[in-house]
């Protein structure tokens, strides 16, 4: 919630800006002002927090028939 009002507080303090500077700014200029905003708040919050650290998994052994040799290694043998 703060990144969206931020973003946009920020979008209408630079349309202010640029309309007092003689530019007239339309709906466009300010969701783009607006998106890039809070893509740059978002993007130092994603970095301002400490990482999650990863939970360790328990391992999944999937059954393999031994007693038949590989097809690949077949072909390898006839080749040879």
């Amino acid at each position: 919630m703060k990144t969206t009002i931020l973003s946009l507080v920020t979008a209408a303090l630079l349309s202010l800006a640029a309309i007092a500077n003689g530019r007239h700014l339309d709906a466009a200029d300010f969701l783009a002002i607006a998106f890039t905003t809070a893509l740059f708040a978002w993007t130092i919050a994603q970095y301002g927090s400490a990482p999650r650290t990863l939970t360790p998994a328990k391992r999944i052994y999937l059954p393999i028939a031994v007693s038949r040799p590989h097809a690949a290694h077949t072909v390898v043998q006839q080749v040879a």
